[in-house]
């Protein structure tokens, strides 16, 4: 799973589709796929517009605190459901990018719908959690700006999380296999900022983790 929101005006990487006329002047627009670019097919959709988050406000692309498009959330009701779930049973390696315009508000990754959720990681006011299916903080100090957070599970089930690069508790968790359905969502509880981009790999790439984030820090500033 790959998803950046990219640069429309690029050639190549239009990476969402826009409903509502989000590009005629003074119209907002919200985006109801974010594909793909991992080569899965596993994109990101939500047919509904009320869950859709905004992409355009006022005929104008929303951008993050470096000029670079991403997509909107208000908190309440937007979230995008997978194609295909995700184990949490399984290796993993995942980055996102987003943005908090404040503290104390709720930031999700990956979630589901289950009254048991499963997260990948989400923020609770200010404390940074996994929940693969019982919670355990890895950061109590999440307040508000742009953020890179890295969470990898490995073949001895730790969870390990660095924030910005530095790392964060690690927690060994068995997970008995919850199926990870939506984006920025976990229950009734929806991701609020901004979100620009969520890498996805279904392996350990611990190895690789300074020069992946060495990239995305190269992108985003």
């Amino acid at each position: 799973l790959a998803l950046n929101v990219g640069t429309p005006t690029t050639v190549g990487s239009l990476l969402w589709a826009v409903t509502n006329n989000g590009t005629e002047p003074g119209n907002d627009g919200f985006i109801a796929k974010w594909f793909d670019q991992g080569g899965n097919n596993n994109h990101a959709i939500q047919t509904t517009l009320l869950n859709q988050p905004k992409i355009v406000t006022g005929g104008a692309v929303e951008v993050d605190v470096n000029g670079l498009p991403t997509l909107e959330w208000d908190g309440a009701n937007d979230y995008f459901d997978l194609t295909a779930g995700i184990n949490t049973s399984q290796i993993f390696y995942q980055s996102f990018v987003f943005e908090r315009a404040t503290g104390g508000i709720n930031s999700i990754s990956l979630g589901n719908a289950s009254s048991s959720p499963s997260t990948t990681w989400w923020i609770n006011t200010n404390s940074l959690l996994s929940s693969m299916p019982s919670n355990v903080v890895h950061d109590f100090s999440v307040d508000f700006g742009q953020f890179l957070i890295t969470t990898l599970r490995d073949s001895s089930n730790d969870i390990k999380m660095w924030r910005d690069g530095v790392s964060l508790t690690t927690a060994t968790v068995v997970d008995g296999g919850t199926v990870l359905t939506r984006l920025g969502s976990r229950t009734v509880t929806r991701h609020m900022g901004q979100m620009s981009e969520c890498i996805y790999f279904a392996k350990d790439k611990e190895a690789d983790r300074v020069s992946i984030e060495s990239n995305t820090n190269t992108y985003y500033s």
